[in-house]
Parts: structure tokens; C-alpha cells; sequence
């Protein structure tokens, strides 16, 4: 997975890594696929390799990962697996259809706390910075099917963890800790909504 081609201020992490493989413990499959916050697209593209969905959207707030999700997309992704980049803000984002599966490795140091970076292109990554997580919780809940599942990975820090868990409180939340991290599985309160 180390071939991903990235911008130079950006390298994804263990963190993606963990999610894919946790995610595939626990989908047996899936026809549509969003990766929200994408980077270079390797949680996406990775879950895309391994379930062969119709469909699989990348959506990502900052520019600069637009020409690296395309070429990632012609590299990686198997045939049968439409990919579409979208450039957008989780705020900004409004699906056509809703998604069996989303997975997203978020931005989530809070502004201000954690290590902060001299590149902004990279603090956005690292940071919500443009939006937070009532937009993030939002886009997940236009997104997501009525059956489907989101999965998302955190730092285990308390202060992330709280803050992420109290704006996701509109979902059905299973938590496991891994390592470092925290994994999430988010549904629907109620299935038949959607």
C-alpha cells in the first residue's frame, strides 16, 4: 500500500491502515462505497479492492489531493469499480444516492489542541479546521443508507473521543479500541430511516 501516490506534505497512516482491516472483519459486502476526508484515497480505494463495488466516491476538502485521488484511482482501482472524485467540504457535500458503506479517517484534532502544524494544507488534514464534527455527523447522516454503515478511526484521547461521540449522537454507536486508536461503527437509529 506504500505506492499510493501522495502530495509531499501529506503521508496517511497506521490509522487508515487499521480501519480498512477492521472494516473488512465486518462487512461481507458492500455495492457503493464513500470515503469522506480521502487524502489520497487509500481507505476508499482499499475497501473498493476488497468488496468490488458499483461504486466508490472520494470526497475530499483540499485541492491539492485532487490530481492524487485521479492517478490513485487509474492505478488501484479494479474494473467494474466506477470512482468519482469529489473536491468539497463535508459541509458541501450532497449526495445523489445514499452509500451501503462510508469509512473516514477525519481530521479530528480539535483547533487548538494536539500538535499543530506549519504546513495548513497538512493541518487541515490533520485538524478540523474547515468544518467540525456536527458537519462531518451531518454528511454522514445525508450519506448513509438506511441499512448501511459508517465507520470512522480515532485517536483514543479522551477530549476526541467525547467530542466525537456527543456529535454522533443520532446514530446507533459501537466503539472498539485498538491499539492507540478508537474504532467506530455508526448506524441508523432506526433502520427504516433514510
Amino acid at each position: 500500500m506504500s505506492d499510493y501516490l501522495q502530495p509531499a506534505f501529506y503521508r496517511f497512516n497506521q490509522d487508515s491502515l487499521e480501519l480498512v482491516r477492521w472494516i473488512r472483519t465486518r462487512v461481507g459486502a458492500a455495492s457503493s462505497i464513500l470515503d469522506l476526508g480521502a487524502g489520497c484515497g487509500v481507505i476508499g480505494i482499499e475497501l473498493a479492492r476488497a468488496f468490488a463495488p458499483r461504486d466508490l466516491v472520494l470526497v475530499e476538502a483540499q485541492e491539492a489531493f485532487g490530481e492524487f485521488l485521479r492517478k490513485n484511482l487509474d492505478l488501484f482501482l479494479g474494473p467494474g469499480t466506477r470512482g468519482e472524485v469529489e473536491l468539497r467540504r463535508f459541509s458541501a457535500f450532497t449526495p445523489s444516492t445514499r452509500f451501503e458503506l462510508i469509512a473516514c479517517n477525519p481530521p479530528y484534532y480539535l483547533r487548538g489542541n494536539g500538535q499543530e502544524s506549519r504546513d495548513p494544507r497538512r493541518g487541515i488534514a490533520r485538524s478540523f479546521v474547515l468544518d467540525g464534527w456536527p458537519e462531518l455527523a451531518g454528511c454522514i447522516d445525508r450519506s448513509l443508507g438506511p441499512t448501511g454503515r459508517a465507520y470512522l478511526v480515532l485517536k483514543n484521547e479522551r477530549r476526541i473521543t467525547d467530542t466525537a461521540l456527543a456529535a454522533l449522537g443520532g446514530f446507533s454507536v459501537r466503539t472498539e479500541v485498538v491499539g492507540a486508536t478508537l474504532l467506530i461503527e455508526l448506524s441508523r437509529l432506526h433502520e427504516d430511516r433514510g
